[in-house]
């Protein structure tokens, strides 16, 4: 058994000469015939190499194929894009086909993958007709039921019934004010500093991160939750035993993420498509709140405590829209961000402009436009549809959560565990969509086949697509909270200049509600903050997915647009320029 292992590690002839000196070893003079026995396996073996004397015939199926990836010097292949001396693509096919964000022009991929072989085409170019157009339907007869039911509570709805405030919060929403002029400003320079020194705050978040999450962990201590100080002190020790897996890639995702602060700096279209985004998001929130409450005043029944099955079924037909809308806008904004980076990355020669040629035709007049008007249109289906996966999950948690407030005993152990088990699913499958939904912005696929493509790109990609999205996590969880922070403290100092008064524990101030004010001040302020750089993030993160998926799908295309920019790829990660459609089975 030995000898067939080393037989097929060494490959060569060399071997025979480690055969004759094991026989001479292990097997004892006093046994001729055992070595006779070994000496016809090396005549044997002799033989058949001599049939082969370059390799043994299972040397055809070695890895990597030789086929699977050009050298170097013979980059790009000559049939993935045509040379400049051939017939070039038509000019701006790319945008011409989608307005803004759609498919790269149709090229043949060598060495794709069996499965893969027959649908070049369908890959790379779409059909231009509207994907997964049932949930296109089904989440406009949704949202028509949900505005129906919300016109039919809200009008028998008085305000002063619900809120009854005897103080007065100018000051208090002056002071909020204040926190969010501050946090603004922290948020406009953070970008500027994030251009200039990309890898060093990369690397300073990271650290930073697992500072936070273990002084977080401590504190959890110190209030007695001591499980959640447990979570807490394992994601930061986990993120310290990784830092070598992440050292190694913290130069490709800063170079990355520069690449997208260009971007979006230059088309500052995709911060406008995150402000309307959030504004669509809170008004939407608002009618949300306002409706339950609605509801529950007009079937809750004082007298007995109990409130008729009809809310029930009202409740969680507004709770599903609620998720399911949320997560719609959610990911349409990261459709339309996503298609902005793809035509970048297809399209343009540089973020700092440059001129076009038949390999890079420019950016369309208005890109962010042109990929707002696809995800609302024909990709809107797969956005309704992936949306949807994720608000089902998110619904049955929060019917789980519900049963675990009201049970007792053994009940609501197992409603725990599933609870958790349901955030755990949440979480992955918004991962998953992240990426999928990229898959869409740039190609549009439908979800499934979207999901399909990127299951496949998660099993050639996996550490890859882990360590840029912690890496890409840390930095916004970090920056959120800096600048948060900036926020409170910019309330602070406006609320002591307002005349609030901060440290008054006196009983007049309890009596009054003030000091409880004032705490939800500073907490307001620390949201706000936090909202405000959230416009920027979401930006940032939907550029650097996206960004990822093209370079790990067609390496070769950016090599054609921007080569300085893949050289330096390559220079801080040469394996991720060896696009995932090749060599796979």
């Amino acid at each position: 058994v030995i000898l067939r292992i080393l037989q097929r590690i060494f490959h060569s002839n060399n071997h025979l000469k480690l055969h004759k000196r094991l026989n001479s070893i292990f097997i004892p003079p006093q046994s001729p015939s055992r070595k006779n026995k070994f000496d016809q396996e090396i005549n044997v073996m002799s033989q058949n190499y001599a049939k082969y004397p370059q390799a043994p015939p299972y040397a055809e199926h070695s890895y990597p194929p030789p086929q699977s990836y050009p050298p170097p010097d013979a980059y790009p292949p000559p049939q993935a894009y045509p040379p400049p001396d051939s017939n070039p693509p038509p000019t701006n096919v790319y945008a011409a086909t989608i307005e803004g964000h759609g498919s790269a022009p149709k090229h043949d991929i060598p060495g794709a993958p069996e499965d893969y072989a027959g649908k070049k085409e369908e890959r790379f170019v779409p059909t231009g007709k509207f994907q997964d157009f049932w949930a296109f339907i089904l989440f406009y007869i949704h949202l028509a039921g949900f505005i129906a039911e919300a016109a039919i509570l809200l009008p028998e709805m008085r305000l002063q019934d619900v809120v009854d405030i005897n103080v007065d919060i100018s000051r208090h929403a002056a002071a909020v004010a204040i926190g969010g002029a501050v946090s603004f400003v922290a948020t406009i320079a953070y970008i500027f500093l994030l251009k200039a020194f990309t890898l060093t705050i990369v690397k300073l978040s990271f650290w930073l991160s697992i500072i936070l999450f273990a002084g977080l962990a401590v504190m959890c201590v110190v209030l007695g939750s001591y499980f959640s100080a447990v979570i807490l002190f394992a994601v930061a020790v986990i993120f310290l035993l990784t830092f070598k897996a992440f050292r190694r890639r913290m130069a490709l995702v800063a170079l990355l993420i520069r690449t997208v602060v260009e971007v979006a700096n230059k088309f500052t279209g995709t911060y406008i498509t995150s402000i309307v985004a959030l504004i669509c998001s809170l008004v939407h929130a608002a009618v949300f709140i306002l409706v339950l409450i609605a509801g529950w005043l007009k079937w809750y029944d004082q007298t007995t405590g109990t409130i008729d099955g009809i809310a029930y079924v009202a409740w969680i037909y507004a709770l599903f829209s609620f998720y399911w809308t949320q997560q719609v806008l959610k990911n349409v904004t990261h459709v339309t961000l996503g298609g902005v980076f793809a035509a970048f990355y297809f399209l343009s020669p540089s973020a700092n402009g440059g001129s076009s040629t038949a390999a890079a035709p420019g950016m369309p007049k208005f890109p962010t436009l042109g990929a707002f008007k696809r995800s609302m249109t024909t990709s809107f289906g797969s956005v309704a549809f992936g949306s949807l996966v994720i608000a089902l999950v998110q619904l049955v948690r929060a019917i789980i959560n519900q049963i675990m407030y009201q049970a007792d005993g053994p009940l609501v152990f197992l409603a725990c565990c599933i609870s958790c088990f349901l955030g755990c699913i949440e979480g992955l499958i918004e991962f998953f969509n992240e990426y999928a939904f990229a898959q869409v912005a740039i190609y549009g696929k439908p979800y499934c086949r979207a999901a399909k493509d990127t299951w496949r790109l998660f099993k050639l990609r996996g550490i890859d697509v882990i360590v840029t999205e912690n890496l890409t996590g840390s930095l916004i969880f970090v920056a959120s909270f800096f600048i948060g922070g900036l926020g409170a403290l910019g309330a602070f100092v406006g609320g002591l200049a307002l005349g609030l008064e901060f440290f008054d524990l006196s009983n007049t101030a309890a009596a009054t509600g003030e000091g409880y004010w004032v705490i939800i001040v500073l907490l307001l302020a620390l949201l706000v903050g936090a909202v405000i750089f959230g416009v920027a993030a979401g930006v940032i993160d939907s550029g650097v997915s996206t960004t990822f998926v093209c370079l790990a799908e067609e390496p070769e295309a950016l090599y054609r647009t921007k080569p300085e920019v893949y050289e330096a790829i390559k220079q801080a990660f040469p394996s991720i320029v060896v696009p995932v459609n090749r060599g796979y089975a």
